[in-house]
């Protein structure tokens, strides 16, 4: 009876202890943390923390929706800042920089730091712990390329770098953990209802178009088509016009929630995941990252339309890539949804700071407006 005992009072010290642990967002960051021999994280609330410092000079600590320690850094931007222009560099130069000036010399951090395509033009890591908020940052990019970025102050420059928009480097993580992190956070995402997009939809007609623009080909393109049958404006859905209303779908231009996402993702080391969420998760998961949606239709084969999402980040230097094959039946005002999910298959994290644009094969791809699918 004693051994029971005390066998149920060590399962339950280990389930306590778990339960208190620190969760961390990256590997990177526990390392950080440790680095800095930060204690009391585990208490921290979601949100921003600014009870630490290094040298000094402030840190920022944030806590995202899950628990999980999702940046560690030096505070360089205000929350004003990041709310007005909301980029990823900010987040990567205030962890960048405290690592540079964390990290053991002799860490595997250091080495594999050492190696990124990062340049300080002018001033150098311990040059951050000068700067007081007092300076005029600024940025310039290449879309999907390139950041560089300065401080000035009274005409003068301060620190000044520059380095590729490469999805790694900005988050501290290798494509592995980034597949991993993708696929724990976009299973726990919450998706918001739908509501139509905050145009002036004209009076007097049934039908709008919402003109967009292409990327990679001017035939995978975000345009979005809006029918309005005497109920009120809505995505178009016609099975008279399939291209187009399946290009609406896929661009989260679907009322119902009901739309499921049967997904595949394809990972590094040919390793595959498979998960059923509604279509509206992954949809609204991907434009929470900065990422903004493209649709090309390849081919119509048995019933089922064939084409690829591109889920763009400029911003990050990546795409995503979503394979879909849609159904005919979600056209029918009479479908389950339900019962005909989207089969998709995902390649993630795609890198184009090093690539040509024209990395896709622009033939798969047909004019969506020639209606060659109907």
């Amino acid at each position: 009876m004693m051994t029971r005992r005390l066998l149920a009072l060590v399962a339950l010290g280990f389930f306590i202890t778990g339960a208190c642990a620190t969760s961390f967002g990256t590997k990177r960051l526990e390392r950080m943390a440790n680095y800095l021999q930060l204690t009391g994280l585990d208490s921290l609330q979601e949100g921003v923390n600014l009870s630490y410092s290094f040298r000094v000079h402030p840190l920022v600590v944030r806590v995202n929706r899950w628990g999980e320690i999702e940046h560690i850094g030096l505070k360089l931007f205000s929350e004003e800042m990041r709310q007005l222009n909301p980029l990823p560099l900010y987040d990567f130069l205030e962890r960048y920089l405290l690592e540079r000036l964390a990290a053991p010399k002799d860490s595997e951090d250091v080495i594999r730091m050492g190696w990124d395509s990062v340049r300080f033009r002018k001033g150098n890591p311990e040059t951050a712990l000068q700067l007081d908020g007092t300076e005029i940052f600024s940025e310039s990019h290449i879309d999907l390329k390139a950041y560089e970025v300065k401080w000035t102050k009274a005409d003068s420059t301060i620190l000044d770098m520059a380095f590729e928009m490469d999805s790694e480097l900005l988050s501290g993580c290798n494509s592995i953990e980034l597949e991993e992190n993708l696929i724990r956070h976009l299973a726990l995402f919450d998706a918001k209802g739908y509501s139509l997009p905050n145009v002036i939809f004209p009076i007097g007609q049934n039908y709008f178009v919402l003109e967009g623009n292409a990327v990679l080909n001017s035939s995978i393109r975000n345009t979005l088509y809006f029918a309005n049958r005497g109920k009120g404006w809505e995505p178009l859905k016609d099975k008279k016009q399939p291209s187009k209303s399946v290009a609406t779908m896929m661009l989260g231009q679907e009322s119902s929630d009901s739309l499921q996402l049967q997904l595949t993702v394809s990972m590094y080391g040919y390793r595959q995941e498979h998960l059923r969420i509604p279509y509206a998760q992954w949809f609204q998961f991907c434009e929470e990252e900065g990422c903004k949606a493209y649709y090309g239709m390849r081919e119509k084969s048995n019933g089922v339309y064939k084409g690829t999402v591109f889920m763009v980040n400029r911003m990050g230097g990546y795409v995503h890539m979503l394979m879909v094959d849609v159904s005919e039946q979600v056209l029918d005002n009479d479908a389950i949804l339900a019962e005909w999910p989207i089969k998709g298959r995902l390649y993630t994290y795609i890198p184009m700071h090093n690539v040509s644009d024209d990395f896709l094969n622009y033939n798969e791809f047909d004019d969506i407006e020639k209606e060659a699918y109907e």
